[in-house]
Parts: C-alpha cells; structure tokens; sequence
C-alpha cells in the first residue's frame, strides 16, 4: 500500500526486495542486501569480495506494479551506527554510483557525499521503472578495512 508524507507518495519498504552480486559474512554475521530496506536496524549491506567493492551491484524490485514508477532514492551511506561512529570511517563508503532502470536503457551516475547523513537522488529516468540496479563505481577508502558499507537505500515513488 502506498502511504504519503508531506505531498509525496512513497512505497513501504516490505514492498520491494533487495538482492547483491555479494554479501560479506563474518562468524555468524551476513552483510546481507536486504539490511538496506531495514531502517529499523543499523546494520548495512557490504560486498563480499576482494578488492574495494567497486563493480558490485544491488538490485531493487518491487514485488507489484508501481503506478508512477521510482522517483528518488534515500541513501545512508557506509557503516552508520550512532553508538559506534568510528565505523564509518573504519569501512569504505560509496564515492560514485551508477543507477540502471531495468527493461529500459537508461542509467543516471551519482556523486555521494561522504557523510553519514541521508541523501537524496532524484532519478529522472524518462521511463517508469520497478527494478533498478546500483553499480558502484567509486568509493570513499576506510581507514582500517577495504569493506565497501551502504546503511540503506529507501527507493520513493509517487
């Protein structure tokens, strides 16, 4: 069910599902893709390969039809938990995304900022869109691991 806040129609986040091309486990922990639709927790998604991360993606569906298609996406960036802030400087935040529309041949590039702070991205894709893929193309490097982190993801439609 669609809700509205402020003038603008979002999609709950039960709606849609998450999937990446990694997720990193460590002991019994997995950095797993859906912990970005998940703002009720502070555990981010991470990639789960060698190297800094760049190259991987996360895909975003929605399990119905939207009637307008994606509008922007919310993003938090890196390792965001407030009782341990030293972890999103200890990890590798996204610097540069590459945004697909799936079905469609469109894409959008996004600088991001290195902030631990929402951000929004307007996407403009000219096509209503349901699927979309996040390619990352740059990062921020951490000053301890080469773990790529992205806290969430919140995709709003109208």
């Amino acid at each position: 069910m669609p809700g509205e806040k402020n003038g603008i129609w979002y999609y709950f986040l039960n709606e849609c599902t998450a999937a990446a091309t990694s997720e990193l486990t460590e002991g019994e922990t997995t950095y797993s893709a859906g912990n970005i639709l998940n703002t009720n927790i502070l555990t981010p998604w991470v990639e789960g390969v060698s190297g800094n991360g760049t190259g991987e993606r996360i895909r975003i569906e929605y399990n119905h039809d939207l009637l307008f298609g994606l509008y922007s996406l919310e993003i938090l960036n890196g390792y965001a938990d407030y009782s341990k802030p030293y972890l999103y400087g200890y990890n590798n935040r996204i610097k540069k995304i590459r945004v697909y529309n799936i079905g469609y041949d469109e894409y959008r590039d996004f600088e991001i900022e290195d902030t631990p702070q929402y951000q929004s991205l307007v996407l403009g894709f000219e096509n209503k869109s349901k699927i979309i893929e996040i390619e990352i193309l740059e990062v921020y490097l951490g000053s301890r691991w080469n773990d790529t982190c992205i806290n969430a993801i919140i995709p709003t439609g109208f």
